[in-house]
């Protein structure tokens, strides 16, 4: 789950040098990244392959939100990850193993 995984290199995300997953999130569309997230349709790690980026769509095709996601909801979600960044959301899944050892009993 907290892994970003490329064709020919698998990398944790609690890994890599802060700053060099929002920069690739960055380059992308926020509204495009966010759709991605949420309608991907493969259980496991999410996979990104280097020639095509994250917000990148190999063939092309447009993604088609499912009915119980609305563009408007895409637009919200987009906003704010515009205003603030990713960091913070990235920083959660740095952390998980950080926060299991604190709330271990």
């Amino acid at each position: 789950m907290s892994q970003l995984q490329h064709l020919d290199l698998e990398v944790k995300l609690k890994e890599l040098e802060p700053g060099e997953a929002e920069e690739g999130f960055s380059r992308v569309d926020s509204e495009r990244l966010i759709t991605k997230f949420l309608t991907s349709r493969r259980p496991g790690l999410f996979r990104v392959p280097k020639h095509v980026g994250f917000g990148g769509n190999p063939n092309n095709s447009p993604l088609t939100l499912p009915s119980w996601l609305s563009e408007e909801d895409v637009t919200y979600c987009a906003s704010k990850f515009h205003q603030k960044g990713f960091t913070g959301g990235l920083n959660y899944y740095r952390a998980l193993d950080l926060n299991w050892e604190l709330t271990a009993p």
